[in-house]
């Protein structure tokens, strides 16, 4: 019997103290069977509660965030520019189709000999 156990805590705990029937044989392998079931979910509960404590002071994610799906082009294909970008912007100013950058005031206490 000693011979065909596989080596462990239960194997080591039976050489040590052998049992007098099969019957005190069963009682003890179900017994160690239990211990072993116990820390299985002692382990387990501890990597879950872990796992869901590990970050208390982040935030719930809003109700509204739901993903986002990456914006596609509004056409499939664009006419490709034959004129030069600034006289296009040029005339896009003239037309009033964007408005003029607007104009940064100078600090009255600038030192206009470094410009």
């Amino acid at each position: 019997m000693a011979f065909t156990l596989q080596p462990g805590p239960f194997a080591n705990n039976v050489y040590l103290h052998p049992p007098a029937s099969m019957h005190k044989l069963k009682l003890r392998a179900a017994d160690h069977v239990r211990m072993e079931e116990m820390q299985t979910l002692h382990t387990k509960f501890c990597i879950d509660y872990a796992a869901t404590t590990a970050n208390p002071t982040s935030q719930p994610p809003c109700p509204d965030a739901r993903p986002r799906e990456p914006r596609q082009p509004r056409f499939t294909r664009y006419a490709p520019l034959t004129e030069a970008h600034s006289r296009i912007l040029d005339e896009a100013l003239q037309v009033d189709l964007i408005p003029p950058p607007r104009k940064t005031t100078t600090p009255p206490n600038a030192d206009m000999t470094k410009y």
